[in-house]
């Protein structure tokens, strides 16, 4: 509420130039406070079995991969991240409140391609969002270095889910450069 007011102050303030280098960077910071404080963002990818993508998202392969049925009308409002070379320019005094949402949200660098990304966007007014996804759940992939104490966990929380999703175990190919999974035998 404080970076609230502290924008407001400064959009307010007829002697602010929002042209000045100062005030361009005080008032985009104010505007990134901004949104971390008023959205969440749940990240969701069309490849699970991407070397990267546990590496960096899943503590190096030790934990787990949650899949969804995409036709879910839980995931109805997810949308796809669009890759660019190019940083987008954003002017949420000047630019549409959809233009600045999406060069905010949905725009990442072309080096993030292999993710596949798709965002769903909540607006939260600081509070904390739940989307209750277990409808959607159908498959949880086992990391190939998980835990024997957090498989158990894992496995355990499954149980008690109904439909019950179906659940592999992923490990690291020893003749090429990706994952495999396997069935994990229901107890």
């Amino acid at each position: 509420e404080k970076k609230l007011a502290e924008t407001n102050q400064l959009l307010s303030n007829p002697t602010a130039d929002l042209r000045l280098p100062e005030n361009t960077r005080r008032f985009r910071q104010q505007f990134r406070d901004e949104i971390s404080y008023l959205s969440r963002i749940l990240c969701l990818s069309t490849t699970p079995k991407d070397l990267l993508l546990w590496a960096h998202y899943a503590d190096s392969h030790r934990g787990v991969c949650l899949s969804f049925d995409g036709s879910s009308p839980k995931l109805a409002d997810a949308e796809p991240v669009k890759y660019r070379s190019v940083r987008p320019t954003i002017y949420p005094l000047k630019d549409s409140l959809d233009k600045t949402r999406n060069s905010a949200y949905f725009v990442k660098s072309t080096h993030w391609t292999y993710e596949q990304e798709w965002r769903i966007l909540e607006h939260t007014l600081g509070g904390s969002v739940h989307r209750d996804l277990k409808s959607a759940l159908v498959g949880v992939i086992l990391g190939s270095r998980i835990s024997a104490s957090d498989r158990a966990f894992v496995l355990k929380c499954v149980e008690k889910l109904d439909p019950r999703p179906k659940v592999y175990q992923a490990r690291i190919s020893q003749s090429r450069f990706a994952i495999l999974t396997s069935p994990v035998a229901e107890t």
